[in-house]
């Protein structure tokens, strides 16, 4: 139920209703690729990652279809391992026409580490898509938890996807109710970040 109130709080960052999730986190590497852009990722994709999540919706507010790619890396042994370290890979591919895709822009630094949960593993769980809006979703922690949403928004002028909105939700969760502080930092805080030079640590 926490997690529910905590992503109803901060997705007053963006509504959700307008992306599609097509692939979800998960163990498994053998996730099947969208057909649109399943050529471009296979091309492009190291060998040592494996996609975790893709997402559908409109990245910059234009006629074309886009999409979220996150990556991660493959497990070093046979059995999946939920506290290997590692970074995420984040492909924002933009629709330029029909059956026409391009990498407009990609970062390792967007979604935390996949480390980074604590006892809970990988903190990276989903991401949205709404008009020109992305937000990146985590949660972690132990007895304290906590859930982090990083938000970027298309701007026409520049071209480009700046940080809008960096918050998250502290909690304890005996009594999330009773101890949940939320924190949210805006462009006042951070100034003006560009996608690709966004760290997460760096907030």
């Amino acid at each position: 139920m926490i997690r529910l109130i905590v992503r109803s709080v901060l997705l007053g960052l963006v509504c959700l209703s307008s992306s599609r999730p097509l692939l979800g986190q998960t163990e498994s590497p053998d996730l099947q690729i969208p057909p649109q852009i399943s050529s471009l990722v296979n091309a492009q994709m190291p060998d040592s990652l494996q996609v975790v999540n893709v997402t559908e919706g409109d990245l910059n507010r234009d006629q074309w279809t886009d999409f979220v790619v996150v990556f991660k890396p493959k497990p070093h042994g046979e059995e999946f391992d939920p506290w290997q370290e590692g970074t995420h890979l984040v492909w924002m591919i933009t629709g330029r026409g029909a059956d026409t895709y391009e990498i407009a822009a990609q970062s390792e630094h967007v979604a935390l580490c996949t480390h980074c949960g604590g006892m809970m593993g990988d903190p990276f769980q989903d991401v949205a898509i709404k008009r020109g809006y992305v937000s990146f979703e985590h949660y972690g922690g132990s007895s304290w938890r906590w859930t982090r949403i990083i938000t970027f928004k298309w701007d026409a002028d520049t071209q480009d996807w700046w940080l809008h909105k960096d918050g998250g939700d502290y909690y304890h969760s005996g009594d999330p109710e009773a101890t949940l502080e939320t924190t949210i930092n805006t462009v006042e805080d951070f100034g003006r970040i560009r996608f690709a030079d966004y760290h997460w640590e760096h907030i």
